[in-house]
Protein backbone atom coordinates (compact mmCIF):
# COMPACT_ATOMS: atom_id res chain seq x y z
CA UNK A 1 0.00 0.00 0.00
CA UNK A 2 1.45 3.32 -0.89
CA UNK A 3 2.01 5.94 1.56
CA UNK A 4 -1.32 8.41 2.08
CA UNK A 5 -0.88 12.15 1.27
CA UNK A 6 -1.21 12.96 4.57
CA UNK A 7 1.79 10.80 5.42
CA UNK A 8 3.65 12.23 2.47
CA UNK A 9 3.18 15.63 3.82
CA UNK A 10 3.29 14.65 7.43
CA UNK A 11 7.45 13.58 6.28
CA UNK A 12 7.59 16.92 4.30
CA UNK A 13 6.59 19.64 6.89
CA UNK A 14 8.87 17.87 9.70
CA UNK A 15 12.15 17.82 7.37
CA UNK A 16 10.67 21.75 7.32
CA UNK A 17 10.88 21.85 10.55
CA UNK A 18 14.17 20.93 10.64
CA UNK A 19 15.38 23.28 7.85
CA UNK A 20 13.92 26.25 8.96
CA UNK A 21 15.57 25.39 12.62
CA UNK A 22 18.83 25.23 11.04
CA UNK A 23 18.35 28.69 9.54
CA UNK A 24 17.04 29.72 12.69
CA UNK A 25 20.41 29.09 14.44
CA UNK A 26 22.38 30.20 11.56
CA UNK A 27 20.66 33.78 12.23
CA UNK A 28 21.60 33.69 15.69
CA UNK A 29 24.88 31.21 15.59
CA UNK A 30 26.88 33.88 17.92
CA UNK A 31 24.26 34.75 20.58
CA UNK A 32 23.94 30.57 20.68
CA UNK A 33 27.40 30.62 21.25
CA UNK A 34 28.12 33.26 23.42
CA UNK A 35 25.01 31.39 25.73
CA UNK A 36 26.08 27.73 25.61
CA UNK A 37 29.79 28.37 26.04
CA UNK A 38 31.23 26.86 22.73
CA UNK A 39 30.17 26.63 19.10
CA UNK A 40 31.17 22.71 18.88
CA UNK A 41 28.70 22.26 22.24
CA UNK A 42 25.92 24.25 20.14
CA UNK A 43 26.67 22.00 16.69
CA UNK A 44 26.92 18.74 18.66
CA UNK A 45 23.40 19.18 20.70
CA UNK A 46 21.77 20.47 17.55
CA UNK A 47 23.52 17.65 15.33
CA UNK A 48 22.28 15.04 17.87
CA UNK A 49 18.73 16.85 18.16
CA UNK A 50 17.75 17.43 14.21
CA UNK A 51 19.05 13.70 14.37
CA UNK A 52 16.95 12.02 16.76
CA UNK A 53 13.99 14.08 15.13
CA UNK A 54 14.77 13.15 11.73
CA UNK A 55 15.20 9.19 12.91
CA UNK A 56 11.69 9.39 14.10
CA UNK A 57 10.34 11.13 11.28
CA UNK A 58 11.26 8.63 8.81
CA UNK A 59 10.46 5.66 11.02
CA UNK A 60 6.69 6.89 11.17
CA UNK A 61 6.78 7.97 7.34
CA UNK A 62 8.17 5.03 6.24
CA UNK A 63 8.48 2.23 8.60
CA UNK A 64 4.79 2.94 9.63
CA UNK A 65 6.21 2.95 13.75
CA UNK A 66 3.54 3.61 15.88
CA UNK A 67 5.81 3.69 18.81
CA UNK A 68 8.24 6.45 16.84
CA UNK A 69 4.66 8.34 16.26
CA UNK A 70 3.96 8.55 19.59
CA UNK A 71 7.56 9.08 20.94
CA UNK A 72 7.80 12.19 18.45
CA UNK A 73 4.41 13.62 19.77
CA UNK A 74 5.36 13.39 23.54
CA UNK A 75 8.76 14.84 22.80
CA UNK A 76 7.17 17.73 21.12
CA UNK A 77 4.05 17.80 23.83
CA UNK A 78 7.06 18.27 26.75
CA UNK A 79 9.33 20.49 24.59
CA UNK A 80 5.91 23.00 23.73
CA UNK A 81 6.07 24.68 27.30
CA UNK A 82 9.98 24.66 27.52
CA UNK A 83 10.12 26.22 23.78
CA UNK A 84 7.63 29.07 24.59
CA UNK A 85 8.64 29.53 28.37
CA UNK A 86 12.25 30.33 26.55
CA UNK A 87 11.27 32.50 23.60
CA UNK A 88 9.09 34.71 25.84
CA UNK A 89 12.00 34.78 28.48
CA UNK A 90 14.92 35.69 25.96
CA UNK A 91 16.60 33.26 27.57
CA UNK A 92 17.44 31.51 24.29
CA UNK A 93 18.47 33.66 21.55
CA UNK A 94 16.39 33.06 18.36
CA UNK A 95 14.74 34.79 15.92
CA UNK A 96 11.07 34.42 17.41
CA UNK A 97 8.59 34.28 13.75
CA UNK A 98 10.86 31.50 12.67
CA UNK A 99 10.43 29.22 15.97
CA UNK A 100 7.00 30.18 16.08
CA UNK A 101 6.38 28.97 12.83
CA UNK A 102 8.06 25.96 13.20
CA UNK A 103 5.60 25.37 15.91
CA UNK A 104 2.85 25.82 13.94
CA UNK A 105 4.08 23.69 11.44
CA UNK A 106 4.64 20.59 13.80
CA UNK A 107 1.28 21.12 14.59
CA UNK A 108 -0.05 20.57 11.70
CA UNK A 109 2.06 17.65 10.73
CA UNK A 110 1.33 15.54 13.84
CA UNK A 111 -2.65 16.30 12.86
CA UNK A 112 -2.27 14.62 9.70
CA UNK A 113 -1.06 11.62 11.36
CA UNK A 114 -4.56 11.50 12.72
CA UNK A 115 -6.55 11.50 9.98
CA UNK A 116 -8.51 8.40 8.65
CA UNK A 117 -6.30 7.55 5.90
CA UNK A 118 -3.28 7.75 8.31
CA UNK A 119 -4.71 5.66 10.45
CA UNK A 120 -5.81 2.84 8.10
CA UNK A 121 -1.86 3.53 6.55
CA UNK A 122 -0.73 2.47 10.28
CA UNK A 123 -3.20 -0.21 10.83
CA UNK A 124 -2.36 -1.53 7.12
CA UNK A 125 -6.21 -1.43 6.12
CA UNK A 126 -6.98 -1.08 2.56
CA UNK A 127 -9.09 2.26 1.18
CA UNK A 128 -12.46 1.85 1.78
CA UNK A 129 -14.44 1.91 -1.70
Amino acid sequence: MDRPLEIVWFERLCIGTLVLGAFNSWLSWEQLVLFEGSSEYVLMIQSFTGGIILGLTLLVSRMRSAIAKWVIIVLFVLGLPITVYTELRGDVPSVGIIGYAQIAIQCVAYILLFRPASRRWFNKETAPS
